[in-house]
């Protein structure tokens, strides 16, 4: 009895630990700064409404989103990443990218970084990840 107890107990712990590792793994992910290559809101290209090209996920889950043409910068800008660990949820007063957005990360080349395409409904983001080392 106390050794299947015990092996509830243990394969509990292993359960959590690899569900708490993914969801770690997943936001350590998004976070650092990201150069936007590809950017279209509503099907049209936005990228030249941007005023910088650099969106920067931070670790208190601050966001710092470039200000465009249309928004001002939104210093209390936030995101988190949803429960099923596949994509992350955007508040912001910059109405372009306040949303939720499916996220897919495109493997790192031997010409290119990490890189990650974040895409709602109105949104579709391509970006790659600066300073990136990891090989």
């Amino acid at each position: 009895m106390k050794i299947k107890v015990l092996y509830y107990i243990f394969f509990g712990l292993i359960i959590q630990n690899l569900v708490s590792c993914s969801k770690n793994d997943f936001k350590s992910k998004v976070e650092g700064q990201w150069a936007i290559e590809e950017i279209s809101f509503s099907g049209k290209n936005y990228k030249d409404q941007l005023y910088s090209n650099v969106l920067i996920f931070k670790e208190q889950n601050q966001v710092s989103i470039p200000e465009t043409f249309h928004f001002k910068k939104d210093g209390n800008a936030n995101w988190r990443v949803l429960e099923n660990n596949k994509g992350i949820l955007i508040n912001t007063s910059a109405t372009v990218f306040n949303d939720t957005f499916d996220v897919k990360f495109i493997n790192r080349t031997d010409t290119k970084p990490l890189g990650m395409i974040l895409k709602s409904d109105k949104i579709y983001i391509k970006a790659f990840k600066l300073l990136d080392f990891q090989k």
